[in-house]
C-alpha cells in the first residue's frame, strides 16, 4: 500500500486529498477513511480508479498519537 501525507481535509465537505509518494494528489473522500485524519497526518491508503480519475480509499493514518483537542 503506498503512503503519503494529508494535504488537505474537510471534515464539513467530507473530502480532501493525500500527497502520494510521486507528490501527486489522490482525492479522498469521508466515506473511505478506516481512522479520521487531519492535515500533515502521514496515512497508507489503497488506489482506486475510476472514469480516468484517482482516488484513495481504505486510508488508515500512520502516526496513531493523539491529537491535541485545543489546537
Amino acid at each position: 500500500m503506498p503512503e503519503g501525507v494529508v494535504k488537505f481535509f474537510d471534515p464539513e465537505k467530507c473530502f480532501g486529498f493525500i500527497i502520494s509518494p510521486e507528490d501527486e494528489e489522490v482525492y479522498v473522500h469521508a466515506g473511505d477513511l478506516i481512522d479520521l485524519v487531519r492535515k500533515k497526518d502521514r496515512v497508507s491508503y489503497e488506489v482506486q480508479e475510476m472514469d480516468g480519475k484517482i482516488s484513495a480509499y481504505n486510508v488508515r493514518r500512520l502516526n496513531k498519537k493523539r491529537w491535541n483537542v485545543t489546537s
